[in-house]
């Protein structure tokens, strides 16, 4: 784990919608689920607070890549999103449990809100090779145009027998809510006490979904919530 502050060159940005990939010119010894602390500077030149964003980076020997929502009036993710080729980033990391260490069941529901994606981005990589796994992804955004990864996770899932993958466009085209896809998904599932049940993206999403999971009788202890 790095605590000195590391400058770094930006490589590539990637913005459509909502959403937007930050690629940094910098190959990141990592662990999927760990995080970095981005570093700014003020007018003055001295370091403001930093924000924290979770690696999406898809394996470590890649570029530093971070998938980040652009909030409106955030700070960081405005400022982020105006970064050229060439500029100076910052940053400090990693750091974090990775979640291979947090999960304790090789069958495993991700759920992931937005740019929650990048949580589980390297982690669905690293776990696929293991065909004892078994891994069900439900990917939910706004707007296709968002969804960065959904055309490597399609062929992730052509793939490989042991991952499954459902992805909900809640703004276009979706006749059913994010909920009532989730309750399909969890009521397919046999032996649901055997499942771990990973939520990341918006909290108020997460509260909803985890509320959902402990209404069916999941154990708090099967449940990841990022």
């Amino acid at each position: 784990m790095d605590t000195l502050v590391r400058e770094a060159r930006v490589h590539e940005l990637i913005i459509k919608n909502k959403h937007y990939r930050l690629i940094i010119d910098e190959i990141l010894d990592f662990e999927p689920g760990q995080y970095i602390e981005v570093w700014l500077k003020d007018k003055f030149g001295h370091f403001i607070a930093p924000r924290p964003y979770t690696i999406s980076s898809k394996n470590k020997g890649e570029f530093l890549e971070l998938y980040i929502g652009l909030i409106t009036d955030g700070f960081y993710s405005t400022h982020l999103s105006k970064l050229r080729k060439g500029d100076i980033f910052f940053y400090k990391g990693p750091f974090g449990t990775p979640l291979k260490d947090r999960v304790n069941s090789k069958k495993i529901l991700l759920i992931s809100f937005g740019s929650g994606i990048s949580t589980y981005r390297a982690f669905i990589h690293s776990l696929i090779p293991d065909k004892t796994n078994q891994i069900k992804l439900l990917y939910i955004n706004s707007h296709y145009d968002d969804m960065f990864y959904n055309e490597e996770l399609r062929e992730l899932e052509t793939s490989n027998s042991n991952f499954a993958y459902t992805s909900l466009v809640t703004k276009e085209d979706s006749t059913k809510s994010p909920k009532e896809v989730f309750i399909e998904i969890l009521n397919k599932l046999e032996n649901k006490d055997e499942w771990n049940y990973l939520l990341s993206g918006p909290q108020k999403a997460v509260t909803e979904f985890d509320s959902i999971l402990t209404e069916k009788g999941i154990k708090n202890n099967n449940i990841i919530c990022d």
